[in-house]
């Protein structure tokens, strides 16, 4: 079971919509969808998308012919208020998959490892090694600490738990969150790191769209 979650803020007329901007000719949620929907490990997938664009999505989702996304709801205010109302429409399964609409490059290789992880350890995260060193500032952006960059791994999505173990952490939630993972630490679950993809990246800006327009195109990216 996967929940897909792409109810961001509205993009304005003018401004940088990065779940239905054009990716090698589709939405760049047409391709995240596209990834669960093709993947054998997969068998169900809910949208929670933004109120004013769940007809457009029920549109897309008509023209794709996805068969296993059952489910299109409205998010919250926030993404943890989002994927708390997908867990909601989540029906019997052992394991839940959480995923960002706006990482278009997931593959199903990504989905099925986040999966194994899970079965094996009951939560997993994508993750990749930092490449960069890592400085720790104070609110005047003085230099704190600079922690030891071996210790430290960039978050993705996927994300998988056990149904019951997700819901009860989403349950006991408090505070801004923005990492499903964090809610299951608070419960002194132990979370299993798994190898991600530098290319599963997050479209944010026009240049992170840019990078996916040339990975999908098969061209080196620095």
């Amino acid at each position: 079971m996967a929940v897909i979650v792409a109810a961001g803020e509205f993009a304005s007329k003018g401004s940088f919509d990065r779940i239905f901007a054009n990716l090698a000719g589709k939405p760049v949620l047409a391709h995240s969808i596209a990834a669960f929907e093709t993947c054998p490990a997969v068998d169900e997938i809910v949208l929670v998308a933004n109120q004013a664009s769940l007809s457009r999505c029920w549109n897309l989702a008509k023209e794709q012919g996805w068969t296993k996304l059952t489910k299109i709801i409205p998010g919250g205010a926030r993404r943890q208020d989002s994927v708390a109302a997908g867990l909601q429409e989540v029906g019997e399964c052992e394991l839940v998959l959480i995923h960002d609409g706006s990482r278009p490059l997931v593959s199903a290789d990504l989905i099925v490892g986040c999966l194994d992880c899970a079965r094996k350890y009951g939560a997993a995260v994508l993750a990749v090694p930092t490449r960069d060193t890592v400085k720790m500032v104070n609110a005047e952006l003085m230099v704190r600490a600079t922690p030891d960059r071996s210790t430290l791994w960039l978050a993705q999505t996927p994300q998988c738990f056990r149904k019951d173990m997700i819901i009860q952490a989403y349950r006991d939630a408090f505070g801004d969150v923005s990492d499903d993972s964090v809610l299951v630490e608070r419960q002194n679950h132990p979370v299993k790191v798994c190898m991600g993809a530098y290319s599963n990246i997050k479209i944010n800006t026009p240049e992170d769209l840019e990078f996916a327009q040339a990975h999908l195109a098969g061209q080196t990216v620095p």
